[in-house]
């Protein structure tokens, strides 16, 4: 959880070097990644509940 915090938090540009402002990006990016597959799996998975409640009715 700190980790998060650390990430997210507001830090003076010009103290961190470029290599560590690289890796503050791709955690970002990770992050979002990983928040957009979850919401993918989750409607793909109501989908495919929904398709199996049509296919039991018939």
């Amino acid at each position: 959880m700190a980790g998060f915090t650390q990430l997210f938090k507001k830090v003076n540009k010009e103290e961190l070097s470029e290599q560590e402002l690289m890796y503050r990006q791709n955690d970002k990016i990770f992050i979002f990644i990983l928040i957009l597959a979850a919401i993918v799996i989750t409607v793909d998975y109501a989908l495919v509940m929904k398709f199996f409640d049509i296919i039991n009715n018939l």
